[in-house]
């Protein structure tokens, strides 16, 4: 059973965080590492696979050109460093049971999303 926390609460410095959503069990440090190690991988793979289609010779038809502008440029790959600093400092100081706990949910995204280990 999953129950949210935090749902669009503010920081004191005015910034909104994410929602945290726990499963049965999960402690809130458990739920932001994985969540921030996910969200970053996904982001990364997004940016990577449109950026690729920018590379000379990718034959990308000209109605995917903006999007692919939009989401392979490097200002969103600056983004997506970002995002895995955030994600590396949320792991550096984890438990291990967090850590395996972050490679299982990446896990299971590429498996889903992605068909690897099928």
């Amino acid at each position: 059973m999953m129950r949210s926390r935090g749902l669009r609460r503010k920081h004191s410095n005015g910034m909104f965080q994410f929602p945290v959503l726990l499963l049965k069990g999960q402690t809130e440090s458990i739920a932001g590492a994985a969540c921030m190690t996910a969200f970053w991988a996904i982001e990364m793979v997004y940016q990577t696979s449109f950026e690729l289609c920018l590379q000379p010779g990718s034959k990308t038809p000209a109605d995917l050109l903006e999007t692919c502008q939009r989401w392979g440029n490097n200002s969103f790959k600056h983004y997506c460093s970002s995002l895995q600093s955030i994600a590396d400092h949320c792991l550096e100081t984890a438990e291990e049971d967090v850590l395996r706990e972050a490679e299982k949910h990446l896990s299971e995204f590429f498996i889903m999303k992605l068909g690897f280990g099928t």
